[in-house]
């Protein structure tokens, strides 16, 4: 399929690709107030930094470590808990596998250096995007000034051409000021018939209507409990767990095949008691005796034989030897 080459997509991640679930993520630690990890650690200075990347983002894990009013008792519990806050958005497998067939796609996201390649990892289908610009690596947010101008000085199209998807008005606002076109995200329907209008482009109707199904990705930390039972036509259950891409598929019907039960009958081989075969022998075909030829030894010389109480007498095979 060719790729509408008229277009660059900009393609924030949070709240468009994956679900940042932040109650999960502080209830998890700190159960008996819901906002206190959101309001003294997600909104924080640190995590602002980090996101510019300014400073590390383990510098607020180990903050939080070392918080008593959160169970998180090592660095690598609290990475753990900092990276299992993401969950797929309904319908984003399938659009996004359509938007990377048909345009060229670059991530453009507030990120940190933690949360970004672990959606990567977790979102395979993220790597056939052509570039990235994550705020950490530019030390700007898309807010800030910096952030969209470094992408339209990357691309070789008019910056018109430039179409931003995310879900924050004030990162649509601003790549509208310098002449870019955004699309303010609200779920994957409405955003591909804003694309469409966009770029005069139909969605492709294999991914229409994919708000209906969930792809159910499961990621690290997100597991279902009790054992699984399948039933022919419904999803079938791929796993309790996992920090793989998976993608749940209707479970095959089978058909029952009618067995067939014939009579076992062994014919066993036949027995056959040889002819009697006469013939007839004719004289000239009787045995021959071989043929013997005389023969003796003879010596040149004779032998002697010498005896206490006899003298030397000369024999031959002719001649009876002496005893």
């Amino acid at each position: 399929m060719m790729k509408n080459s008229d277009f660059v997509i900009l393609l924030d991640l949070g709240r468009v690709v994956v679900d940042v679930t932040l109650d999960d993520w502080s209830r998890t630690f700190c159960p008996d107030d819901l906002d206190y990890a959101i309001r003294v650690f997600w909104q924080s200075p640190d995590k602002q930094a980090a996101d510019i990347g300014r400073q590390s983002p383990e510098v607020l894990l180990q903050r939080m470590v070392d918080d008593d009013r959160l169970s998180l008792a090592t660095l690598a519990e609290a990475r753990r808990s900092w990276q299992s806050m993401f969950r797929s958005i309904r319908g984003s497998e399938a659009s996004i596998r359509w938007l990377l067939q048909t345009f060229p796609v670059w991530i453009a996201s507030d990120t940190d250096s933690l949360h970004f390649p672990y959606i990567i990892e977790q979102w395979p289908i993220l790597t056939d995007a052509q570039r990235a610009f994550v705020s950490y690596e530019l030390g700007a947010t898309n807010s800030d000034p910096g952030f969209f101008e470094a992408v339209i000085e990357a691309s070789t199209l008019a910056v018109e051409c430039l179409v931003l998807i995310d879900d924050r008005a004030v990162n649509c606002e601003r790549a509208v000021s310098l002449g870019m076109q955004a699309i303010e995200f609200q779920d994957w329907s409405q955003a591909q018939a804003d694309l469409s209008s966009i770029t005069g482009v139909d969605s492709d109707a294999s991914f229409k209507g994919q708000n209906s199904m969930s792809c159910n990705m499961l990621v690290a930390g997100e597991s279902h409990s009790g054992v699984p039972t399948i039933f022919a036509g419904t999803p079938t259950t791929v796993t309790c767990g996992g920090t793989s891409l998976i993608t749940t598929l209707p479970a095959p019907t089978f058909a029952p095949v009618p067995t067939s039960i014939l009579p076992m009958i062994d014919a066993f081989a036949p027995i056959r008691t040889p002819v009697r075969t006469l013939g007839c022998r004719f004289p000239d075909s009787l045995p021959v005796p071989p043929s013997v030829t005389p023969w003796r030894i003879e010596t040149s010389s004779s032998t002697t034989a010498v005896s206490p109480i006899t003298s030397p007498v000369a024999w031959s095979n002719i001649t009876p030897q002496p005893t």
